[in-house]
């Protein structure tokens, strides 16, 4: 039934029809709710089919407040929601409620109002007669003409809900009229109206995860449609490279998730999307900038010396950029191959893994704007117990008086006597420090050796306190972190714009991200647009693009975090301005090398980058062979880099230098065509897909450097490398080249028995001349055992697959020109002194030199139980490199040591479980739980070096040990402390010293130690003597210390929702590492102040850390102590709140939704130091951040 909306003069009467009695009514009440008096009519509209007519005017701004739960007459109803307003209604033939006013010109609108409705009743009426009577005359008459049905056919205005099976709205389901372009969604509360419907219609259902439905209106105007969630998601498509396959086909190791993960968990950053969500992927940060950055290993380290970062594709493109340039709500869903079936398809490239990016796409429907915008606010997370300027004094003057007197007694009570300085108490040291007439730095320190006569002492060393005798009267304590820090801000703003018809769909978008990092001076600022369309341009034949440009800008520069000069370590006793509130640039007179950190904050920086990466194709279904279609795919990128740094006369390098100037521009420019032919035949309860591959890449890359010295002044800054004195250019060029061939074949049978077989040919430009092309081939099977007949009766299984695979992959690894030979030129003087200039053979040709080949075997299990409430999936797998590039030692008469060639073999081997759990469910409540666990071990198994018997042996000079993993950690091994009680002391426990002044060990203790140097004190740790040849010599005496890689990985997110809230925790954890900590040395004391922890001093007789400068004394290089760096971080928290859909009915936009994010909470640890993450200790601290943002969909 068709019902018209008709404007009435100086009035505006809407008829409001809402038909969903077939919806369950506890879907919408709400017991005693206040709510908008609108809200209030449309559910009594909904209760009891009727409709409203009324002047808008009247009832907007009404608050009232409704009780739907009882069993009351529609009058009584109305009544409830109307006592609290001065409005009137009547019930016009038990159909119809007109609300007006009581005054003169309300009655006067009442009255047309039910003139407009009977008119409205009595034309519909006609109409329903007409076209019954009509039909009655075709049927009576048995004419069965359907176009002239057709034109005498109803158009309805059609209305309704869809939910889940468990009666939970379904937000944005497609819905279209079938044959027509005609669509529309639903709303955040499941509902939807489709207005001028035929009668005799059918409608489309469609939603991800669902199963698509049909249903024919048959002249019904409401419809409530109950959607059943596909639980073995046999229709789940999962892009798998160079095409697509139903999830139930797949054969491989691959992990696939969508936006919704990126929508529990807002990301300004893609990387952060995968860490921690990819059993087998290990994410490793290095600090805390601006542009956050990460490096990524998949299932492992499989080369020694080559990249093991994995292959990066995004819409069909190979993607060399960061994962901070891209939009992380452009994403529309990310699949991560892990084993050798899946990558075998990228050949060459494949060995470390294949991220597969794909973007978002236009939709056949109305047009639909998205907003995205956050902000946050940065803080450090973290910092471990550094000293504070009176323990870091303290520690100065202890090490100054031990350097100057030996005998331990006297030590103790001279250092006692200086600590009173710090306390008051010694009147004598503070007269002369209050600058008494009289008073002078010789005598004090004269008068003070006077009273150790029996010593040895070194009266310079002493002069030398002057400046740490002073703080505790200037009582200077410099927070260098303080100075380098500050509240870091990110402002990130992104709007999309999508829709389309069935011959063209558009996504638009553009995203604005501005960060200040937490380090003073760091900056990072993007600006990104993106343009996919995807056009029909004949029946069967499509064009499309995916196109994305950005601009970046990293001008920023900075403040030193790291080395000597950090601000994290450096001495809170020196001074960082100048009176005049400059930048003091040598703030510690005695080691002029240590620079101010706040220096880079001088430095004038430029950083631009353009990045265009596009991809552009054809799709033909080929006519008259079903099933054949033929795809040129070409992708295109280009990115170009211009950076300029001037460090004017007011920096350390600038008066040096006169100024220093570098200008430098980098390009690199890529294409890629591929031609793909695939094709699709079903036979019966047979399924076959071919797939063909041809393609081509090339790579360009061109740098070019200026570098000026010696500037009159610093106006010109960037813009006057002419006027330098010294002008120096260099420039570099690299160009590579690939040839690919590819035919992969899927066979499937009754949906239970599945084969997958892949064969690439990749050839390399880089590569010799003997090696230039390689195969890579692998096969896969898969068994699903749940649609086999004698596993009917297992009802518990809704799913379960085995999968086995094999294949072999490989690793380019080398640059441009490494197989070719390299001359190096260089000058010298002959014995005339004359001076000659020449060229000597840097690196020999190797035509031989050719892949690192990777064979993998992999078998997992993929399974389903209880309608999906329970699921995962387990992998177990092992693979072997060989053929690594590694550098031969050959000998120096071929004027070069060494060569590049495939030598060397690794073996990795490890298992993934993913589960996912859906805890509870109910319509108003759900709590669901991801957790996915990793482990893998590698080790090396050969690096090309034989003993004389043939055996292969470790090459312990690069710590590569047979047997042991690549990143292993190589040191001496500490036995213990030496203590008071290990040396000779006499009656009154003074210690006993040798005609030197050097302490004496007791005889027992010097038969059972090693000393590497002649001499031994109290505090001093004691190395073990490994091959116990009674010496501390070189790598015999060395142990393997863990290694620097996890042994274990897990990621655990709980995501609970409560009507339109919801609450998602991420945990992410890793377990294995060992490495040595940088805070923790030998405690030596210099420039720089330490960890705060468990020293060893006379008064505090440890066996955990050395005594103040006892490490110095052995006199060994690269000793440092190594320590367990598991974590366990609280890494992400979320709170969103979605606006109900019947709250914006007033409002023009269909969604609203705001949300809180906390990310790096907290991190459980036992590692002392900035981050267990971290590779060393001297990066940016890592940032705690807090995240408001909003999303709005018009």
């Amino acid at each position: 039934m068709k019902v018209g909306f008709t404007f009435i003069k100086y009035y505006v009467s809407v008829l409001v029809l809402v038909v969903l009695m077939s919806t369950p009514y506890s879907l919408l009440a709400y017991q005693g709710e206040p709510m908008a008096l609108e809200e209030a009519i449309q559910r009594i509209s909904i209760r009891y089919d009727v409709y409203f007519t009324y002047n808008k005017s009247l009832i907007k701004d009404h608050t009232v407040e409704y009780d739907d739960s009882g069993d009351v007459t529609l009058s009584e109803a109305v009544e409830q929601v109307l006592s609290e307003t001065s409005l009137r209604y009547r019930i016009h033939e038990n159909k119809y409620v007109i609300i007006y006013r009581s005054d003169r010109e309300g009655i006067s609108s009442l009255k047309k109002m039910a003139r407009h409705l009977d008119d409205l009743i009595l034309t519909e009426e006609k109409r329903e007669n007409n076209v019954l009577n009509t039909m009655q005359q075709l049927s009576s008459k048995n004419k069965m003409s359907k176009i002239y049905l057709k034109k005498h056919r109803m158009v309805l205005n059609v209305s309704g809900t869809v939910t889940d099976e468990t009666g939970g709205p379904l937000i944005g389901v497609n819905i279209k009229v079938k044959g027509t372009n005609k669509g529309t969604s639903t709303d955040l509360e499941g509902r939807f109206i489709f207005r001028d419907v035929n009668e005799q219609a059918t409608l489309v259902f469609s939603y991800v995860g669902y199963q698509t439905q049909q249903v024919e209106l048959k002249g019904r105007t409401n419809i409530s449609v109950t959607m059943t969630e596909d639980l073995q998601t046999l229709d789940e498509v999962v892009v798998v490279g160079y095409g697509t396959q139903k999830k139930s086909d797949v054969t491989g190791s691959v992990v696939s998730f969508d936006t919704e993960i990126l929508e529990s968990r807002p990301q300004t950053n893609l990387i952060q999307a995968l860490q921690g969500n990819v059993p087998g992927m290990t994410v490793t940060t290095s600090g805390s900038s601006a542009e956050d950055g990460a490096t990524i290993l998949i299932r492992g380290q499989n080369s020694i010396t080559a990249s093991n970062s994995p292959l990066v594709i995004m819409d069909g493109v190979p993607y060399n950029g960061s994962f901070s340039e891209i939009n992380p709500n452009d994403v529309k869903r990310i699949e991560v191959l892990k084993d050798a079936s899946s990558t075998a398809i990228y050949g060459s490239r494949g060995a470390n893994g294949v991220i597969l990016i794909t973007t978002k796409s236009g939709q056949a429907g109305k047009m639909r704007i998205n907003y995205s915008g956050m902000y946050s606010f940065d803080n450090i997370a973290h910092l471990p117990d550094m000293q504070n300027a009176s323990e870091y004094w303290a520690d100065r003057i202890e090490r100054n008086v031990i350097n100057v007197l030996t005998q331990p007694s006297n030590t103790e009570s001279l250092r006692d006597r200086l600590y009173e300085v710090f306390n008051g108490e010694d009147t004598e040291i503070s007269a002369f420090m209050e600058g008494y007439p009289g008073q002078t730095w010789d005598g004090f320190i004269d008068n003070l050796l006077s009273q150790y006569p029996d010593n040895v002492h070194d009266r310079g060393t002493l002069l030398s306190l002057a400046d740490d005798l002073a703080y505790p009267t200037n009582g200077r304590d410099i927070d260098w972190i303080d100075l380098a820090t500050r509240t870091g801000h990110k402002q990130q703003h992104s709007l999309s714009v999508s829709g389309g018809t069935e011959q063209t769909k558009y996504y638009l978008s553009g995203i604005y991200t501005n960060t200040t990092g937490i380090a003073r001076g760091d900056k990072f600022e993007k600006m990104t647009f993106r343009v996919n369309l995807d056009q029909r341009l004949l029946k069967g034949l499509h064009y499309g693009t995916n196109t994305q440009i950005g601009f970046f800008d990293r001008g920023g520069h900075a403040a030193t975090w790291g080395g000597n000069s950090g601000a994290f370590m450096l001495s809170p006793l020196y001074v960082p301005f100048n009176e005049n509130g400059t930048i003091n640039l040598s703030p510690i007179p005695e080691d002029t090398k240590i620079q101010n950190p706040l220096e880079p904050l001088l430095f004038e920086n430029e950083d631009n980058e353009t990045r265009v990466i596009t991809n552009h194709y054809l799709d033909w279904e080929i006519p008259g062979i079903s099933g054949l279609k033929y795809k040129l795919n070409t992708g295109f990128t280009w990115n170009a880099n211009d950076n300029k740094t001037y460090k004017g006369l007011n920096t350390v390098t600038g008066r040096i230098d006169g100024g220093n100037l570098h200008i430098g521009n980098f390009k690199d420019n890529s294409w890629i065509i591929e031609n793909i032919l695939s094709y699709h035949k079903e036979m019966g309860l047979h399924s076959l897909f071919f797939t063909g591959l041809y393609s081509a890449q090339e790579n360009k890359r061109e740098n070019n450097r200026i570098n000026g010295r010696g500037f009159a002044n610093d106006v010109m800054s960037f813009f006057q490398p002419a006027q330098a004195q010294i002008l120096t250019a260099d420039a570099a060029y690299a160009r590579k080249g690939y040839i690919s061939q590819m035919l992969r074949a899927n066979y499937s049978y009754d949906n239970r028995y599945l084969i997958t077989a892949t064969l690439r040919r990749d050839g390399y430009s880089a590569f010799g001349d003997d090696t230039k092309f390689g195969l890579f081939p692998s096969v896969a099977l898969g068994w699903n055992l749940a649609n086999e007949s004698f596993f009917a009766d297992m009802t518990a299984f809704d799913q379960l697959k085995l999968r086995l695979s094999y294949g072999e992959n490989g690793n380019e690894a080398i640059g441009p020109y490494s197989t070719l030979p390299r001359m190096s030129s260089k000058n010298y003087i002959s014995p005339d002194q004359t001076q000659l200039f020449g060229f000597f053979p840097q690196r020999l040709s190797n035509p031989s030199l050719g892949w690192e080949t990777t064979k993998s075997l992999n078998a997992g299990i993929d399974f389903s139980l209880k309608s999906g409430r329970f699921s995962g999936s387990l992998d177990v797998y092992t693979s072997r490199t060989s053929d690594l590039l590694l550098n031969e030692t050959i000998s120096a008469i071929n004027g070069t040591t060494s060569i590049l060639r495939n030598i060397g073999e690794t073996l990795n081997h490890g298992a993934e479980v993913q589960l996912s759990s859906i805890n509870m469910s109910s319509r108003d409540f759900s709590w669901e739980t991801i957790m996915n666990f990793s482990t893998y071990q590698s080790e090396i198994v050969q690096v090309g070096l034989k003993d004389d018997d043939g055996a292969y042996i470790d090459d312990v000079a690069s710590q590569w040990f047979i047997g042991h993993p690549v990143n292993v950690n190589f040191d001496y091994e500490v036995d213990r402390i030496l203590q008071k009680e290990d040396f000779m002391v006499d009656g009154s426990g003074v210690y006993i010293l040798d005609e030197n002044n050097n302490y004496q060990l007791r005889p027992e203790v010097a038969e059972e130690i090693v000393l590497v140097t002649n001499t031994a004190r109290p505090g001093q740790p004691i190395l073990r003597d490994v091959n116990g040849d009674g010496v501390i010599t070189g790598s015999d005496d060395k142990v393997i210390h863990g290694n620097r890689n996890p042994d274990f990985l897990a990621g655990l997110t709980n995501t609970v929702r409560y009507k339109s809230w919801s609450f998602t925790v991420f945990l992410n954890g890793v377990w294995g590492v060992t490495k040595a900590n940088g805070l923790i040395n030998s405690r030596s004391i210099g420039p720089r102040r330490k960890l705060n922890i468990n020293y060893w001093s006379p008064e505090n007789p440890v066996n955990t850390y050395p005594g103040i400068n006892a490490g110095s004394q052995l006199n060994v290089p690269g000793y440092a102590p190594y320590h367990k760096a598991d974590f366990i971080r609280l890494q992400d928290i979320s709170l969103s709140y979605k606006v109900p859909g019947s709250t914006l009915i007033r409002w023009p936009v269909s969604g609203i939704e705001g949300f809180i994010n906390v990310k790096n909470a907290y991190t459980f640890t036992s590692w002392q130091g900035l981050d267990p993450e971290y590779s060393s200790q001297s990066g940016v601290p890592r940032a705690r951040s807090f995240i408001f943002g909003l999303r709005l969909t018009l």
